[in-house]
């Protein structure tokens, strides 16, 4: 397969913002809640507690790099000292025009978070649990801050940008994911380590991938997929070609 031409340059990430409201929303659903109507008066000052703990503890980094995509293998996505082993990825893949560069980033909260989640557990569980909680959140907003910059990176390039995906969800097994990405993206320099079974120090760190591609009908593998899972990004879209192409997965 031909690699097309489409250096992008460098990706120059921006500092990263808290969004409080989306934050806030965001840790009371983490919580599990339904919505702000179902917290009660108690509860308030505690998540806001948390919250406003989880801000001054935050000391986030990023970490981006790219490299031009090579081979569309049967089961995985191949680049420049980079492979990315699953399947869904890769049928999704199958499906766009001119893939050109694949992407990984890494985004940490810093150590401090979890030292303090630590030392509170023990005598008091629910300061932890709200900490905890909105951390989580932070962490995943400022992944989504962070994809946002490199989608519109590449549409400055003319070039458009995959939804993120990381080790452990869809069908990319955690430890090869992180292994993979670990040994690609070195995110051991901003602070970030895993250990073998994938499993990440500072625990509110995200990793992901990325795919650059001229055209692409969908930018998330949901629809090909039939399993039910709490993070679906799409409906699931059973065609001809989906039964196809998940018979190649036995």
């Amino acid at each position: 397969m031909l690699t097309p031409k489409c250096k992008t340059g460098n990706i120059v990430l921006e500092p990263l913002a808290p969004e409080t409201d989306a934050l806030l929303a965001g840790t009371i659903g983490q919580l599990g809640y339904p919505g702000a109507e179902a917290v009660t008066d108690k509860i308030w000052p505690q998540i806001h507690g948390g919250i406003k703990t989880c801000l001054e503890l935050a000391r986030p980094k990023t970490l981006c790099r790219s490299t031009p995509f090579r081979a569309l293998e049967k089961k995985a996505i191949r680049g420049n000292g980079l492979l990315l082993e699953t399947v869904n990825w890769t049928r999704l893949a199958a499906r766009m025009s001119g893939i050109c560069e694949l992407c990984c980033f890494a985004v940490t909260l810093g150590p401090d978070i979890d030292k303090v989640i630590k030392d509170l557990s023990p005598t008091d569980m629910v300061r932890a649990f709200m900490l905890d909680a909105a951390a989580s959140i932070l962490a995943e907003q400022y992944a989504d801050q962070v994809h946002r910059q490199v989608r519109r990176h590449y549409e400055q390039a003319g070039v458009e940008a995959s939804a993120r995906f990381s080790p452990g969800y869809c069908d990319w097994p955690i430890a090869m994911g992180q292994a993979a990405i670990f040994a690609f993206l070195e995110p051991e320099a901003i602070g970030i380590h895993a250990a073998s079974t994938g499993l990440m120090k500072p625990r509110k760190s995200v990793t992901a991938a990325v795919i650059a591609a001229k055209a692409m009908p969908e930018q998330s593998p949901c629809f090909l997929c039939a399993r039910k899972c709490a993070h679906r990004r799409a409906p699931y879209a059973e065609t001809e070609t989906s039964r196809s192409e998940g018979s190649m997965q036995s």
